[in-house]
């Protein structure tokens, strides 16, 4: 019995175009599935913004886009102005991907200090961030950490993965994510989220966004509802 219906589902969801590859035309086809089932937001890389922006405008779903993408290995103030011109040419939703690196060092000063300055960007201009932690490379300890650093600095999420790492969202991760943030901060699952069974999952742990380069398939009930 599937407990989700296909709009719950397509509300959480943040629709990835994010392939090497992708051309404006695939994030026009992104953006038209994207409106056609009220999703959350099309997730795009910071090149196309301006075209997400331009035809998402109007509707309820969002403009989101990467920043430091992959690796998160981009100085604070790199990031910064990242965020900042995404914000001037539509941008809505920020996924910043944290310093791996930092994170591995144990240099929290880094971590917190990005992380401070992305979220003041941000709320500044009434943009909610998203931190992406790529869980697969680091210890229990290491995630709980950063997601103490987001809730220090007010950020809007913790979320698992680019989807470009090792392995994306894992329940294990994602529970502990749930628990090291509480109320304070809203959990993202993102990396190898392909089926109905995969969203339920997910939202079943806590998370209330979705990230995904698939819609259908992750909706039940698909074609009775259409």
């Amino acid at each position: 019995m599937c407990r989700y219906s296909p709009s719950h589902i397509a509300a959480a969801i943040d629709l990835a175009c994010l392939k090497p590859e992708a051309s404006s035309v695939d994030v026009s086809v992104c953006c038209q599935k994207a409106i056609r089932h009220s999703c959350a937001s099309v997730c795009i890389k910071p090149y196309h913004v301006p075209i997400a922006a331009r035809l998402l405008e109007g509707y309820e779903t969002k403009a989101g886009t990467v920043i430091g993408f992959p690796h998160g290995s981009s100085p604070i103030l790199v990031k910064a102005c990242e965020i900042y011109s995404t914000l001037c040419m539509g941008a809505q939703e920020i996924d910043m991907v944290l310093n791996i690196g930092a994170l591995k060092d144990g240099d929290w000063g880094t971590v917190f200090k990005e992380i401070d300055l992305a979220t003041k960007i941000c709320h500044g201009e009434k943009t909610l961030l998203k931190v992406i932690l790529e869980t697969c490379y680091l210890k229990d300890s290491e995630i709980a950490y950063a997601c103490e650093c987001a809730v220090r600095a007010k950020a809007d999420f913790v979320k698992t993965s680019t989807g470009y790492g090792t392995v994306g969202a894992t329940p294990e991760a994602v529970k502990l994510m749930v628990k090291a943030v509480g109320d304070k901060c809203q959990v993202k699952a993102s990396g190898g989220i392909k089926t109905y069974d995969d969203a339920e999952l997910y939202l079943d742990l806590g998370c209330t966004r979705l990230g995904s380069s698939r819609v259908e398939e992750l909706m039940p009930y698909y074609v009775e509802e259409i």
